[in-house]
């Protein structure tokens, strides 16, 4: 390390930052040296010189903290302390770079001016600032300002400072979790207007506020998990909460979660919402076809009656053809059915067909024309049938345009399609 005695002359402060702030990111040594070939008479100045000069320090100890981080992370090395008291260096540094105040004296991180220009790098610089300026509002107003993560490095009474806080969760909402006042109404839902997800950070109590609740239920469904068990029962909140966002109906209390009518406005909007709904329910014809036709997926969850209903079946494949495995078996040998999912999702449909419909050729180029790779699938004996191969289009353009499944080479196209 570049020892103390080093001879650097020393000029007004705030003139080295500015110099030192105009250039950060760039290569001090390199612009001097450069300077130097260009104007002899520019490089003599003085505050030239003073940066010069401090750029070698520099130089020297980013190179000695670098080896000192690695031996911190591997042995347990304790942090390097720099022993510099020249608060017109240590500006410079900061200026440069505010990561250096985290080696810096406790003199030097008692320095208003110095912690500020760190902080206006990153606001999470104020874990370095001794005690005194933790306290300070004007320092804590920079940090959050530039960070709002800073607040939790504030002192208690700042926690509490209204300003302060609104501040914090103006840059970030996550902030509201370091804060004093998390039972402040207005605080919180100034942070659920900004991010839906901070109601989870507020005080139990404002967690059931209705207002707060409607606000954040729309990005955020699971807003009403947290909510007090009165709120999940009242049937007039909940239709509200459903009407915004039906997800929350996965929250509602099981006795809303058997209410018809709520289901019915859940189900038309989120159609899994079915998976929730009780048992008698599910077995509610009306709501398991308006879930239905919103996700065909929910035919997962109709009670077993249902899924021998025509009209719910044929409404759940048209968009999702594999729901056809959880239809009837009676409706697995019905063509219009197997047909239509077969549009949709033609392999996983053709799979879930009763048998005799896996042997019918309508379906089975039905199938493949859909998705060539329905072919693995048919019956061997049907494989190497011209009409199929050909609706399928299957073939690799390998050597002698050969068709491999797999590791088993059933045949190739040349020998059926030549």
């Amino acid at each position: 390390m570049i020892g103390p005695e080093a001879k650097i002359g020393l000029l007004d402060g705030q003139l080295v930052a500015n110099i030192a702030s105009w250039l950060r990111g760039k290569d001090i040594l390199k612009l001097a040296c450069l300077s130097k070939s260009i104007n002899q008479k520019y490089i003599e100045d003085g505050a030239v010189q003073t940066i010069v000069g401090y750029a070698v320090m520099e130089k020297h100890l980013t190179a000695e903290l670098i080896m000192q981080f690695a031996n911190y992370y591997t042995d347990d090395t304790p942090m390097l302390t720099l022993p510099y008291t020249d608060s017109t260096f240590w500006m410079y540094l900061i200026e440069r770079n505010g990561f250096f105040l985290v080696f810096a004296l406790p003199i030097i991180r008692s320095n208003k001016r110095i912690v500020a220009t760190a902080l206006r790098q990153r606001g999470v610089y104020l874990e370095y600032a001794r005690p005194a300026l933790k306290s300070d509002r004007e320092i804590v107003l920079t940090a959050v300002t530039q960070d709002g993560n800073a607040l939790q490095f504030a002192a208690s009474k700042l926690k509490a400072d209204r300003e302060i806080v609104l501040r914090a969760i103006q840059q970030c909402v996550g902030a509201l979790q370091y804060s004093e006042l998390k039972s402040d109404r207005e605080i919180v839902l100034t942070a659920v207007e900004r991010n839906a997800y901070a109601i989870e950070l507020a005080a139990p109590e404002l967690q059931s506020d209705r207002e707060i609740l409607l606000c954040a239920i729309e990005e955020f469904a699971g807003a009403l998990e947290n909510a007090s068990a009165e709120v999940k029962s009242d049937r007039e909140i909940v239709g509200m909460l459903c009407q915004k966002n039906a997800k929350a109906f996965e929250y509602a209390a099981p006795e809303l979660q058997a209410d018809r009518e709520i289901v019915l406005l859940a189900v038309s909007t989120w159609g899994f919402a079915l998976m929730h709904a009780s048992p008698d329910i599910r077995s509610d014809r009306e709501v398991v076809l308006a879930a239905c036709k919103d996700d065909g997926r929910a035919l997962e969850y109709a009670a077993p009656e249902l899924t021998s209903d025509h009209e719910i079946v044929i409404t759940a494949v048209t968009r999702y053809g594999y729901m056809l495995e959880y239809a009837a078996p009676a409706l697995k040998s019905d063509r219009d059915i197997v047909l239509t999912a077969i549009r949709s999702d033609a392999r996983d449909a053709y799979k879930s067909a009763a048998p005799e419909l896996r042997a019918d050729r309508e379906i089975i180029l039905a199938a493949v024309t859909k998705d060539k790779y329905a072919l693995e699938d048919v019956p061997p004996e049907l494989q190497s049938d011209s009409e199929i191969v050909r609706a399928a289009d299957y073939y690799e353009p390998v050597g002698r345009m050969q068709l491999e499944f797999g590791r088993d080479r059933r045949y190739s196209s040349w020998e059926v399609l030549c």
